[in-house]
């Protein structure tokens, strides 16, 4: 007798609307590209592929520039 496998179930969605990389973009002051390329890296943390896009989670992305702006302040 065989079982069923069960899929996953998916993560929640964030409470709030996910950012573009477009507005990611505009927020950090760079381009584009330079987003899709330091999230490839591993460099920006919160991302989610939909489709072509890619979108991040606005909390996931405030806590790393909070985190980001205190290890700068230590490391001065």
């Amino acid at each position: 007798m065989s079982r069923a496998r069960v899929p996953a179930a998916p993560p929640p969605l964030p409470a709030r609307p996910l950012i573009t990389a477009d507005a990611l973009a505009t927020m950090l002051s760079t381009t584009r590209g330079a987003i899709y390329a330091r999230h490839a890296r591993g460099g920006i943390p919160g991302g989610i592929r939909l489709g072509r896009s890619l979108r991040f989670d606005p909390d996931i992305i405030a806590a790393w520039l909070a985190q980001s702006a205190t290890s700068g302040e230590q490391s001065r």
